[in-house]
C-alpha cells in the first residue's frame, strides 16, 4: 500500500479550509515523504464558483505533474438530505456531487468516494423507497462521469454503519463493477460492538479507498492512530489480508489545525505522520 494523505493535512487551519492552501499541501506532503494525495472536493465545491474550480484543476495537474505525486482517491461533495428540504434544494445537491465528480475526473482520479442517501435514519423513509433513491442517482452518475468509480463510505451513526448495508447496497445497484467502497476507520469506531477487522473482510476486493483516522468510540475526530482506541494491528492485518489493492489514506488533520501559521511545527507533524504510516505499514499481516 502506498501512504497517503487528504490534502487538508497542510490545508486545514483555524480559519478554516482554503482550497489555496491545498495546492500549497500538494509540495507540503512532498516534501515530507508521502507517496500519493487525496483532494477533498466539498470546500472547492462550497467555496469557489465553476471558473474559480476550472483554474484549481489545470494548476492541481500542474503540480502534480511537477512534483510526480499520484492521485490516490478523491472525496466528492457530501452533505446530509435531510438539510435540502424541498425536490429542488435536493436536485440541486444531486448537481453538486455530479459538478464534484466532473471535477475529480478531470483531475485523472480512479476512484471518488461518496456518501450514500441515508433518506431512511434522516428524513424516515421506508427501506425499498431509500434504495431506490440511491440506485436512481448512483446509477445516473456512473452515465454523467464514465472514468471514474464511485466508492460508497461507511458513515458512522447512519443507516450504512457497516460492510453488510455497503454490500447491500452495491446488490441493488447491480453490482455494477464501478462500483466499490471506501472504509472509514473512525466512522467504524463510533458504532458500538462493529468489529472493523471482520467489516473490512467482508468488503474485500470491492474496498477500493480507505479514511484512516482514530478517536474515543464517542466523537468523530479525525484523530491520527494511536491518539484514540482503534486496534491499529488488527486493522491493518484485515486491509492486508482482504485483497485490498488501494492505498492507506489518511483522513486526520484536525490535531493540526491550531498549529502556528509559520508551518514549521506542522511541516514536522506532517513528517511525524509519514514516520507513523511507514510503521503500522510494516507490520506482518
Amino acid at each position: 500500500m502506498r501512504l497517503s494523505t487528504t490534502l487538508n493535512i497542510f490545508s486545514l487551519r483555524s480559519d478554516g479550509n482554503a482550497p489555496a492552501r491545498a495546492l500549497e499541501g500538494i509540495y507540503a506532503c512532498k516534501e515530507a515523504g508521502f507517496d500519493a494525495v487525496d483532494v477533498h472536493f466539498n470546500e472547492i465545491d462550497m467555496t469557489l464558483t465553476h471558473e474559480e474550480q476550472d483554474a484549481f484543476i489545470e494548476k492541481a495537474k500542474e503540480i502534480l505533474r511537477e512534483t510526480g505525486m499520484p492521485i490516490s482517491q478523491v472525496h466528492a461533495r457530501f452533505g446530509h438530505v435531510a438539510d435540502y428540504k424541498d425536490p429542488q434544494q435536493l436536485e440541486d445537491y444531486y448537481k453538486h456531487i455530479i459538478r464534484t465528480l466532473e471535477l475529480a475526473e478531470r483531475l485523472g482520479a480512479p476512484w471518488a468516494v461518496v456518501h450514500p442517501l441515508d433518506f431512511m435514519t434522516l428524513c424516515g423513509t421506508d427501506e425499498e423507497e431509500m434504495f431506490k433513491r440511491n440506485v436512481d442517482f448512483f446509477n445516473h452518475a456512473i452515465s454523467a462521469v464514465p472514468c471514474i468509480g464511485l466508492a460508497f463510505e461507511n458513515t458512522g451513526r447512519t443507516y450504512f454503519c457497516n460492510a453488510e448495508r455497503l454490500l447491500k447496497l452495491r446488490e441493488a445497484a447491480g453490482n455494477h463493477e464501478r462500483f466499490g467502497f471506501c472504509w472509514d476507520t473512525g466512522h467504524g469506531n463510533l458504532i458500538e460492538g462493529l468489529d472493523q477487522a471482520e467489516n473490512i473482510m467482508l468488503l474485500g476486493k470491492h474496498l477500493k479507498c480507505t479514511h484512516i483516522q482514530d478517536n474515543r468510540g464517542e466523537k468523530d475526530d479525525h484523530f491520527m492512530p494511536y491518539m484514540g482506541i482503534i486496534d491499529w494491528p488488527k486493522v491493518v492485518r484485515a486491509l492486508k489480508n482482504s485483497g485490498y489493492k488501494g492505498d492507506f489514506v489518511y483522513e486526520s488533520a484536525q490535531p493540526l489545525k491550531c498549529l502556528p501559521e509559520d508551518n514549521v511545527l506542522r511541516m514536522e507533524f506532517m513528517k511525524y505522520t509519514v514516520k507513523l504510516g511507514r510503521y503500522l505499514l510494516a507490520m506482518e499481516g
